[in-house]
């Protein structure tokens, strides 16, 4: 028996690999149901899919006949408002519709997909009417006779909470605790914030038979009121009092006039934004440890500019934001912050994400002018000088196969 040479064998192998590849390309799931590109973050995919079982489920959207965004915002009873934007392609190029709900923040998951579910299914049915699929559906309707109740709280929303956090072993323990007290009053024409905060965490390292104590506490009240002038410019102020161990700070107070300008819509909010925000910030602080300018307590003037763009559409997202500040008595004393986050599909299966964010840092005039120590330093007791900072990461992905996404198999996922 003659044996098969080497070259054929691989020959052969990777025929049948192109030949697999050609027929699987070529299969469907023969039936003439819509595909739908599924485009959101926050949501739970697989649940949609096990709900929603009269349209085709597609990796690749411009494949798809409907590219379906879910987003949201926080709304102003501290719950959000959901955003499901429906864009035609492939048959129905001309045809865009937008449905919209709002949740409150006692609303558990279960509530909320649920929601979300109901008005998927009313807004994909409309499209689904001309296929197959429309002969197993049907329409209901419960009639609820509510009568309006009126807001005796007119719109004011109080949450209090309180979470904590420990770890540890035999030769470190770390504890956490955080307090939040906040009322605030959010309409179409005001944004009312009044939050007092707190936070205290407690490390304990024992090493050589002694114990290494690292204890950092802030304290905050913050005041933020804006007032929409029109669907572009907002104008307000912001007051903030802070004591923070690390920072230096025994009490530093900011008040602040703003005014803030969108190149779009603000109604456009959750699909585009270009917004462009100054203030002129009036400080006074007094320090725990005199500075390194010599400083037990000082009044300055600052001045910040912000600029932010955010954009979402079918090849991904973008957000950008850049921020400028600096103390009027002296323009050295300056800090520029670089804010950007990418989601992109580059090609047919091949997704781009990206993430920085990176500071010059040339302001530090809370710095302690007896300097720090080593346990200072390794612990991160206190804030130690300085010239940039800077965080980010990159990652790609690369997806192939089966055009269709419908089934959903939740065994072993525990593993």
């Amino acid at each position: 028996m003659r044996r098969i040479g080497k070259d054929t064998y691989i020959f052969a192998l990777i025929f049948v690999f192109i030949t697999g590849i050609g027929n699987a390309q070529n299969d469907s799931l023969g039936n003439d149901y819509i595909n739908v590109f599924l485009d959101c973050t926050y949501c739970n995919k697989d649940h949609i899919k096990k709900e929603i079982t009269f349209v085709n489920y597609v990796r690749e959207p411009k494949r798809s006949q409907l590219h379906v965004i879910i987003s949201h915002q926080t709304n102003g009873s501290g719950g959000r408002q959901y955003f499901i934007t429906l864009q035609g392609q492939n048959g129905f190029a001309n045809r865009t519709d937008t449905l919209k709900f709002s949740t409150l923040p006692t609303y558990t998951t279960e509530e909320i997909r649920s929601r979300l579910i109901r008005l998927l299914k009313l807004a994909l049915a409309s499209y689904a009417v001309n296929t197959t699929a429309a002969e197993n559906m049907a329409l209901t309707f419960s009639k609820k006779t509510e009568n309006l109740i009126e807001d005796k709280w007119k719109k004011w929303v109080f949450e209090a909470s309180v979470n904590s956090y420990m770890n540890g072993d035999d030769n470190y323990k770390y504890y956490y605790i955080w307090s939040n007290l906040e009322a605030k009053k959010i309409s179409e024409k005001i944004k009312l914030i009044n939050r007092l905060s707190s936070s205290y965490s407690k490390s304990i390292f024992e090493l050589d038979g002694s114990d290494f104590i690292a204890i950092n506490r802030t304290y905050n009240a913050y005041h933020l009121f804006g007032k929409s002038i029109n669907e572009h410019w907002t104008i307000g102020e912001k007051v903030n009092v802070v004591h923070a161990s690390f920072s230096n700070y025994y009490v530093k107070t900011s008040i602040a006039p703003l005014i803030e300008f969108n190149i779009f819509p603000y109604s456009e909010a959750t699909r585009r934004q270009f917004r462009f925000q100054y203030a002129i910030s009036f400080q006074n602080a007094h320090y725990i440890d005199t500075t390194i300018y010599n400083k037990v307590s000082e009044f300055l003037l600052a001045h910040e500019l912000k600029a932010g763009f955010e954009v979402i559409k079918k090849w991904g997202s973008l957000d950008l934001a850049v921020e400028y500040s600096n103390y009027l008595h002296n323009f050295a004393l300056y800090n520029i912050d670089f804010n950007a986050d990418l989601s992109i599909r580059l090609l047919k299966g091949l997704q781009l994400s990206v993430f920085g964010r990176t500071s010059l840092v040339h302001d530090q005039i809370n710095l302690s002018k007896t300097g720090l120590s080593e346990e200072d330093i390794l612990l991160r007791l206190k804030e130690n000088s300085t010239n940039f900072r800077f965080y980010g990461s990159v990652g790609i992905s690369y997806t192939f196969g089966s055009l269709y996404s419908n089934i959903v198999n939740p065994r072993f996922d525990l593993f």
